[in-house]
């Protein structure tokens, strides 16, 4: 449970304690990150961070449950509302996080980490959540999509979810390799994933107008 006092912090303050999470949780295994590193990156004592945060565990999902505000608010926003072709809401959605990453640098390897966890103290409760959210992005979400101009016999939200896959594979690739990428590679390379997969999944121009 987080303590109200962490919450009447200044946003700075806050956020630097956030981003310290997110850098020590990112790049080590749960068990492995030390709390008295995060509490060193956020400037503040080990028994400060214990004042805010009850422990480790709760900690940890206070960050994920931040970082799910944080697509939510940041990611999902009128503009993202608006957009009604498939990839052009997937590419609006990653270059919406590729600026998000600019004030919270380590936010991703802490995604990455925490959707590829396993046998570890809060996977199970955390597989709880991600599967929860998953299936009310895509039950809101991807409902209001115009999938008119796929190819017939293609499943949509198949692409979708198979786009996703291949996002989080290469991912979990270079953080394995330790080459993690930066945000302009990671934004890059999902436009190729993108194009690739658009063009053979669209109509061509002329069968649309037949």
């Amino acid at each position: 449970m987080i303590n109200e006092r962490f919450l009447a912090l200044p946003q700075e303050r806050q956020r630097r304690l956030i981003n310290a999470g997110y850098k020590v949780f990112g790049l080590n295994e749960y068990k492995k990150a030390s709390t008295e590193e995060i509490a060193r990156e956020a400037g503040i004592s080990k028994g400060y961070l214990f004042y805010y945060f009850r422990n480790k565990k709760a900690l940890y999902f206070y960050l994920y449950e931040c970082a799910t505000k944080l697509a939510r608010t940041q990611v999902m926003d009128e503009g993202f509302a608006r957009l009604t072709d498939p990839f052009e809401m997937m590419a609006y959605a990653a270059e919406q996080k590729a600026r998000l990453m600019a004030d919270y640098p380590y936010l991703m390897e802490f995604a990455i980490r925490a959707y590829a966890s396993q046998h570890e103290d809060v996977s199970p409760a955390l597989d709880r959540r991600i599967i929860r959210e998953t299936q009310k992005i895509y039950a809101g979400v991807l409902a209001g999509l115009d999938y008119s101009r796929f190819r017939p016999g293609i499943d949509p939200i198949y692409i979708l979810r198979m786009l996703q896959w291949m996002g989080d594979g290469w991912l979990r690739e270079a953080q394995r390799i330790g080459a993690a990428p930066t945000a302009d590679e990671m934004l890059a390379e999902f436009r190729r994933m993108l194009g690739t997969l658009r063009s053979l999944c669209y109509k061509e121009e002329e069968d649309e107008r037949d």
